[in-house]
């Protein structure tokens, strides 16, 4: 098993987050975060932006925003 250390587990924590790492990588990011608080801290706040954004409502802009973006 590849050894991680925390700036290896940041760069691919939000891939890991959409399922996009392979499985050896899973299993690294997995072990190092279950004995780093920093990296677990890092995964908690990833989490979080990702469930906050599902939860937003899909709005249409005003019809002035409309206009300034097709202008």
């Amino acid at each position: 098993m590849l050894m991680m250390n925390c700036r290896d587990v940041s760069e691919q924590l939000v891939a890991a987050y959409y399922g996009e790492c392979d499985a050896q990588t899973e299993a690294c990011l997995v072990s190092h975060r279950a004995s780093c608080a920093s990296c677990q801290s890092e995964w908690a706040a990833i989490s979080g932006v990702s469930q906050a954004f599902r939860t937003l409502s899909e709005q249409e802009p005003s019809r002035i925003s409309y206009q300034k973006i097709m202008v």
